[in-house]
């Protein structure tokens, strides 16, 4: 018997390459499994637009009108682990230009937040995301975190956080449950934290992330999305 849920199940597939051109031919791919889905399930794109080497507003033209999968732009800098190394005048000027060519989202980090000043998100959903690439707090923390992030009233709110135990993504996990009406994407990044990406969704989170093939992974314990419908339709979730 299936599990019936209040909220579709959402797949970002993550997609970070150094060209447009690489980019456009994972579009294709994650198109044709949106078009051949048979399991309901919602696909997006998360467009990681700080792996490529050279950023053009024309680049952006081309990805984000590409096809009608819903886009995440993510452009993450060098001091949050990503990969623009441009001023971060550069970096709200592309997020302006995502904007101006209906992105549904951005994913921009709480230490920004005040950045957002200069931005006009218009229809586009903000992401406002927090990352820990060290370690998970407990829930009480969590909990303090979730309050923070959502005092500035974004869209979505997301919690990335690295697992060093396995009470690591119960807590996560503990932290989705305790806000069903929200739109709130929790993860715990490592091994010990896949079960944030497998039940995350599950237990009413927004979405989680996953990867086209193991070599295009983009966040370590990130799943493939094969290995993740799998999965879900091996407990009979879909």
């Amino acid at each position: 018997m299936k599990v019936k849920y209040e909220r579709p199940l959402r797949i970002a597939v993550s997609i970070a390459e150094s060209n447009v051109i690489e980019m456009q031919r994972q579009m294709n791919k994650i198109e044709e499994l949106a078009y051949q889905n048979k399991s309901n399930i919602e696909y997006l794109i998360e467009l990681r637009i700080d792996a490529l080497n050279s950023i053009t507003e024309n680049s952006l033209n081309i990805l984000l009108e590409q096809n009608k999968i819903p886009k995440i732009v993510t452009i993450r800098p060098k001091d949050m682990r990503g990969g623009f190394i441009g001023s971060n005048t550069d970096r709200l000027q592309y997020f302006n230009r995502a904007i101006h060519l209906c992105a549904e989202y951005i994913d921009i980090e709480i230490e920004h937040y005040a950045d957002l000043n200069s931005i006009d998100k218009k229809q586009t959903k903000l992401i406002l995301s927090h990352h820990n690439y060290e370690r998970t707090v407990d829930l009480p923390e969590l909990e303090n975190i979730y309050r923070e992030i959502a005092d500035k009233n974004p869209d979505i709110i997301k919690i990335a956080t690295m697992a060093k135990k396995y009470e690591d993504s119960w807590n996560m996990l503990n932290l989705i449950l305790k806000h069903p009406r929200d739109e709130l994407i929790g993860i715990c990044m490592n091994d010990l934290g896949r079960s944030t990406r497998e039940w995350g969704p599950l237990f009413g989170g927004f979405l989680t992330f996953a990867a086209l093939s193991k070599d295009k992974i983009t966040g370590p314990g990130q799943y493939t999305v094969e290995e993740l419908v799998l999965l879900w339709k091996m407990h009979r979730l879909i």
